[in-house]
């Protein structure tokens, strides 16, 4: 996000790539920018509430103010299931925000703010395979609790 390379709305226009709607395809509020589609668009703050409801236990943030300080918060530098958890979550939560932006985008798919939370799926799968501390974890426990 630093380097603002997504090819968002307002960045493919300042390439010089028309768009026929510069804005969000969520809200329609505003100009879509990586910023907006990933963390302040009224979709995005659901998204990022229910995950947050279901991951308390790490401290996940209900709504983030911006994206690079998300990226790098470390909320358990010492316990590193915590922190492999987190990685997974919040990785996973931007991939799906992203890809349901896209899909809304070529494909004309709409999708409820429930459907969006296959983050959990997402991070379930990323954990099992690329975590050392969570490869016995049981998918019943994680979505009640990805900490159990």
């Amino acid at each position: 996000m630093r380097l603002n390379r997504l090819p968002t709305r307002s960045n493919l226009l300042s390439r010089g790539i028309n768009t026929t709607d510069p804005s969000c395809p969520w809200c329609h509020s505003t100009v879509e920018t990586g910023q907006h589609i990933l963390v302040d668009c009224r979709t995005s703050k659901e998204v990022f509430a229910h995950v947050a409801a279901w991951a308390s236990d790490i401290g996940f943030p209900a709504s983030p103010n911006v994206i690079d300080d998300f990226l790098v918060h470390q909320p358990h530098p010492n316990r590193s299931k915590a922190k492999e958890v987190w990685d997974s979550i919040s990785r996973a939560l931007l991939w799906s925000l992203w890809c349901y932006r896209n899909e809304l985008v070529f494909e004309g798919k709409v999708k409820t703010t429930m459907e969006l939370v296959e983050v959990k799926r997402t991070a379930f799968m990323w954990s099992k395979i690329r975590s050392k501390n969570l490869k016995n974890v049981d998918w019943d426990k994680w979505m009640i609790n990805p900490m159990l």
